[in-house]
């Protein structure tokens, strides 16, 4: 049994609280959990993911101008991408999207109906609000590569610092992941 660490050391999350994890080190991750003969990064999960992405970014859009929020589109591209890849299979006999293509699909999916979401819907027409002046395209066009660029730019630094050092859990990430392979 495991000594309690010391009280400056942890937060107490209640009685019922367990122990974090230890976090894995890149190269333990590489021996037990990479699987690389599976496709994860191919043209079509690319292009099947932007399509999904599209469709959810106007539905995102339209939820967020007509109700004021936004969602987090995992669970439903999870959903949509599992979708693509079924009827997929039934076309294209013998070619099967890997549950690594589907991760991609759901990532790319995702990735664009929260950038409708958040900018479109709160950022902007909050600065608007606030400076009082309707933004050009152009501006908003440059707008959204920025934010694009800096998250593209900080995923891998902000993936390694809270998931693999930290062993933070991300519940609508573990969800689609769960919905994935349960589909």
């Amino acid at each position: 049994m495991a000594e309690p660490a010391a009280a400056s050391d942890e937060t107490d999350d209640g009685p019922h609280s367990e122990p974090a994890t230890p976090a894995i080190s890149d190269d333990e991750w590489y021996r037990t959990v990479h699987r690389p003969r599976e496709l994860q990064f191919t043209l079509r999960a690319v292009v099947f993911g932007c399509l999904i992405g599209s469709v959810l970014s106007a539905a995102n859009l339209y939820t967020g101008f007509t109700i004021g929020w936004t969602y987090g589109a995992s669970i439903t591209a999870s959903i949509s991408a599992w979708m693509v890849f079924r009827g997929w299979s039934s076309v294209a006999k013998g070619e099967h999207f890997t549950v690594l293509e589907n991760n991609t699909m759901q990532t790319a999916a995702s990735a664009a109906a929260a950038m409708a979401g958040a900018d479109l819907v709160n950022a902007i027409p909050a600065l608007m609000v606030l400076t009082k002046r309707q933004l050009t395209f152009g501006q908003v066009v440059a707008w959204l590569i920025s934010v694009a660029f800096l998250g593209v730019c900080f995923a891998i630094p902000l993936k390694r610092q809270m998931i693999n050092k930290e062993n933070l859990k991300f519940p609508s990430g573990i969800a689609a992941a769960e919905t994935t392979l349960a589909l």
